[in-house]
């Protein structure tokens, strides 16, 4: 059965990847930030899509901390949202 929001720790093995992931207020309290972004770059296809929001971080800490690892490339932004494309 398809469910539209799995949390990634419930991820099946048997599921190859994701498309898109959204990742909307919860990056700045977050213990282990580059272990999330890790996993998400495990889980998102090849280019799939990161959806990035955080009210509480400015843009340019936002695209450093998201960009800096090479894991992500910036696609789009928005006003309060960021695209990122996975990186291989």
């Amino acid at each position: 059965m398809w469910k539209p929001f799995v949390p990634i720790a419930k991820l099946d093995c048997h599921i190859i990847a994701i498309d898109v992931a959204l990742l909307y207020d919860t990056f700045h309290s977050l213990k282990d930030p580059s272990g999330v972004l890790e996993e998400l770059h495990r889980v998102l296809k090849p280019n799939g899509i990161l959806s990035f929001s955080d009210h509480h971080m400015k843009e340019d800490e936002i695209l450093s901390k998201v960009t800096d690892r090479g894991l992500f490339r910036v696609s789009k932004k928005g006003k309060r949202t960021y695209s990122f494309l996975k990186e291989e």
